[in-house]
């Protein structure tokens, strides 16, 4: 059920411009002067209710959104949080539907995380936010 809400997610973004953006597991090329993006959708645990009745039955799976955004070392942490500000309120306390009838996602409020060195050469430096959500569906 994860990959709704995956799917949810990128087209979220799809018309977003600012920065390049690196998904899980995909390649993307960065000048070493150009900010960008990487987001990783985390799985957590799941629940469906106990009802036999298909009116009150449904289910719940939990996750994790995780923004970080990365700048060239020296050029301070405000653009870093600038954009991550920015992109956070296209998740933050929204919900999302997915391709499925009666299923969305429900994301929570955002939370900064850490920040520091972005890479082992030391030249981005990357800041995070995480936004916790639940996919919901009803059958």
């Amino acid at each position: 059920m994860l990959d709704y809400a995956k799917a949810a997610i990128r087209a979220q973004m799809a018309d977003w411009s600012e920065t390049p953006v690196k998904w899980p597991n995909e390649n993307i090329e960065i000048s070493a002067d150009t900010p960008w993006l990487a987001i990783e959708i985390d799985g957590g645990q799941g629940y469906t209710s106990p009802f036999n009745d298909a009116a009150y039955r449904f289910s719940k799976d939990a996750g994790i959104l995780w923004l970080m955004s990365y700048v060239p070392t020296g050029t301070g942490f405000e653009y870093a949080s600038t954009l991550l500000r920015q992109v956070s309120m296209r998740f933050a306390m929204q919900s999302l539907p997915t391709s499925v009838s009666g299923c969305y996602v429900h994301f929570d409020a955002a939370s900064f995380g850490g920040s520091g060195s972005g890479d082992e050469d030391g030249l981005w430096y990357m800041e995070a936010l995480s936004i916790p959500f639940t996919l919901v569906t009803s059958e």
